[in-house]
């Protein structure tokens, strides 16, 4: 599935969900938002904790609800 990642300064970009859980999220990108960086997930508030060889990763602000995960990731 793919995600709209909105960064800080508001640009957006369109990520590959690689791994879900319901604290975070690895993505494939080939955006690399700073580590430590506020990002929105869909529509889950998030922050930037480390670059992977294809992407990066995510840590939700509140860990997520299983039912509304995906939904809630990718915005539909």
């Amino acid at each position: 599935p793919m995600a709209k990642i909105t960064l800080a300064d508001g640009v957006i970009v369109v990520a590959r969900i690689v791994d879900l859980s319901l604290s975070g999220a690895a993505m494939a990108s080939n955006a690399k938002p700073e580590i430590g960086s506020s990002v929105t997930v869909g529509i889950v508030p998030a922050r930037i904790v480390r670059h992977t060889e294809d992407g990066f990763a995510v840590e939700f602000t509140r860990p997520q609800h299983p039912d509304t995960l995906e939904d809630s990731v990718t915005g539909e």
